[in-house]
């Protein structure tokens, strides 16, 4: 992979040295086709070091050490001759040489390096044919042939075609990663998606791509397209993305999948099964409503939703009821019939959490509470229900609250309680960061809590565990989830971006204080104020809530909700990568409305085993999960996938840290 500029240089090579012979001089005649050759091998199979920048310097101070014998060529005394003119060149020169690597000025660095080949070549062709050493083409060449510092550009111009051959260290650059992108013809369109931000290489050499890239971060998310179409061949890459580190090469290796296909269809077709005769079914597909008894053909692609049916006294409910349509696409709609009694709204994003151990204590009605006095806080309403508590709205002195009653149904609750009442001033201090839920204060008492589990349920209603905090009334994200008018509005990718970019640098803040949150999800992520139309989602800001789960990081985990949850959950160990999958699946859940993360039956599974203590089926059930993951290929946009590939890696140390992805979504919002 020879560069092509080469061969104008070879010139200057060649008369440099038919000079040098005509000079008397066949020792440095001869040095000068030997460099040549040198630079070129060296370029061929040495070029993973450098060598062959040491054979660019060299030909530039050759002139530079022989100035005795010039100055006696042309009659001269070494003082004579200009030392400067020579400084002043190496300076144009390497001028040159940094204009080359930027496309506003290559043009003009283009021109000074041809300028000083063509002067170098039209003097000593001057010099030659001139026979009297006093003659003005011998003054002149003695200063004109200190043009030959022009070769010390080739290095630069080395580094700007090949930088990925020459050590970092020796380039002095940030962080940089280059791509080389082979198998694919001259003028394809061919696009690299790196931390969100998409490149197109301008490089084409000897079949290869060429692409560098310099965001001076720590990590690079790629990808490059599935399928590249040029004329009728289709090509397809060997790795479509991954994460590289700086100063890495990354080779995509591109091959044709089908020589001679057939034009892919632009429709998606709708198979409609198990509703009755004469009845139809309402399907939306990006906003566009359509009806249809047995099958649908849409021309468009998209988001799309399925309504439920109402029959007399029965409901036909869709199974899947919504999903993303592409191209090609043939989906198959099941309606199953239930009774109208048993139908409720369905909610992606309410997973409730669980506990790790069986139930202690029965289950408790919170509408005890309401109208009585909490402490100092008065009661006024349930505002639900979570895994570890029930949510109260409460108000003191005039200002509303609300006020989290944890649940005592947990095996270990005495020694959960005893870690709780060590962290509670801890967590109050963390949720002063801007991008968490305050909490006021925290009523935890262990003599109280001793005797509720002995049986004094009265202690309970009058003096429960609780924590007082920032009401939301905004909601959550899962509120706005399933609300059409937000979820398919232009607005809602860039709001989710935010969302989690906001969460991420709240877990960041939390992890950096020594704990793990451990139940990220939907309904924990809460809106400062509650958007009525979709261009309101711009004015809202997202706060992270619930820190009555967090853990001391290398703490004991005594809850999870699995929906959320890793497979290394089951190791019964705190660690802030756990928060991270959790914020990478929340992701997936808001963006594309479903629930089906392939593993999900063996996470529940787990969770069974382990309530077991049957520790030889975690160890399936977990292996079982990986397996999965690491081949799932989450339908999202190509902007986050890498990133939310990561993020749900099985391997939790190849997922990035709370403050990576805070990175990268930044540079995608901006």
């Amino acid at each position: 992979m020879i560069p092509k500029y080469l061969i104008v240089i070879f010139l200057l090579f060649l008369v440099s040295s038919y000079y040098f012979y005509q000079l008397g001089m066949s020792a440095i005649s001869l040095i000068y086709l030997v460099l040549y050759l040198a630079f070129i091998l060296s370029y061929k199979y040495m070029r993973n070091n450098i060598i062959p920048v040491i054979f660019n310097l060299i030909p530039g101070l050759v002139s530079f050490f022989l100035i005795n014998q010039f100055a006696e060529i042309v009659n001269q005394i070494p003082s004579d001759v200009q030392l400067w003119n020579y400084i002043l060149l190496v300076f144009i020169g390497t001028l040159a040489g940094i204009l080359l690597m930027f496309d506003e000025s290559k043009n003009f660095g283009r021109f000074l390096i041809s300028l000083g080949v063509i002067f170098n070549i039209i003097f000593l062709i001057l010099t030659l044919e001139t026979p009297q050493k006093d003659s003005l083409a011998y003054n002149i060449v003695a200063n004109i042939f200190f043009l030959s510092p022009f070769y010390f550009t080739t290095a630069i111009y080395t580094y700007k075609l090949h930088s990925r051959h020459v050590p970092p260290q020796l380039l002095k650059t940030n962080k940089p990663v280059h791509f080389s992108i082979y198998g694919l013809p001259q003028g394809a369109a061919i696009v690299v998606t790196v931390n969100g931000k998409q490149y197109s290489p301008s490089l084409y050499i000897n079949g290869d791509y060429l692409l560098r890239v310099d965001e001076g971060v720590d990590k690079y998310y790629w990808s490059v397209p599935r399928q590249i179409t040029v004329g009728n061949v289709t090509y397809t890459p060997d790795i479509e993305s991954g994460v590289a580190n700086p100063y890495k090469h990354v080779d995509v290796h591109y091959s044709i999948s089908n020589p001679s296909p057939t034009p892919p269809p632009r429709y998606v077709t709708f198979i409609i099964r198990g509703l009755p005769p004469s009845q139809k079914a309402t399907i939306k597909v990006e906003n566009i409503t359509y009806t249809a008894d047995s099958s649908l053909v849409v021309t468009i692609e998209g988001r799309w939703v399925a309504k439920g049916v109402k029959v007399g006294n029965d409901v036909y409910s869709p199974f899947p009821h919504n999903g993303y349509a592409r191209f090609g696409d043939t989906i198959v709609i099941d309606y199953r019939k239930v009774s109208v009694g048993s139908i409720k709204p369905r909610n992606l994003s309410n997973a409730p959490s669980m506990t790790l151990h069986p139930a202690g204590l029965t289950k408790w009605d919170p509408k005890v509470w309401v109208g009585k006095m909490l402490y100092v806080y008065e009661i006024l309403d349930v505002i639900g229900e979570g895994g570890n508590g029930n949510i109260l709205k409460g108000e003191y002195n005039g200002k509303e609250v609300a006020v989290k009653v944890l649940k005592l149904d947990r095996g270990d609750a005495e020694e959960y309680f005893k870690d709780w009442i060590k962290e509670s001033s801890n967590l109050v201090t963390i949720s002063s960061n801007p991008k968490v839920v305050k909490i006021y204060s925290v009523y935890v008492n262990e003599q109280v809590i001793e005797d509720i589990l002995k049986g004094n349920l009265k202690l309970y209603k009058t003096y429960p565990p609780m924590i007082a905090m920032e009401l939301m009334k905004g909601g959550t994200l899962a509120d706005i989830l399933l609300n059409d008018s937000f979820y398919y509005s232009s607005k809602w990718e860039k709001t989710v971006y935010r969302a989690i970019k906001d969460v991420a640098e709240a877990l960041s803040f939390i992890h950096s204080q020594g704990y793990v949150h451990m139940d990220v999800k939907p309904q924990n992520i809460f809106l400062t104020e509650r958007p009525s139309q979709p261009y309101e989602l711009d004015k809202v800001e997202f706060k992270l809530g619930d820190l009555g789960s967090a853990v001391r990081i290398n703490g004991k985990i005594s809850q999870l909700t699995p929906l959320y949850s890793p497979p290394e959950v089951y190791d019964g160990v705190a660690k802030p990568y756990i928060d991270v999958f959790a914020l990478g699946m929340t992701m997936y859940v808001v963006l594309t409305r479903k629930d089906n993360r392939p593993d999900l039956n063996e996470i529940n599974e787990a969770f069974d085993c382990y309530v077991k203590n049957d520790v030889n089926c975690v160890k399936a059930k977990v292996s079982a999960s990986k397996s999965k993951l690491s081949s799932w290929d989450p339908n999202v946009p190509d902007a986050v996938k890498p990133l939310i590939r990561s993020m749900l890696s099985p391997d939790p140390l190849k997922r990035p840290t709370a403050k990576e992805v805070v990175e990268y979504l930044n540079r995608i919002i901006t």
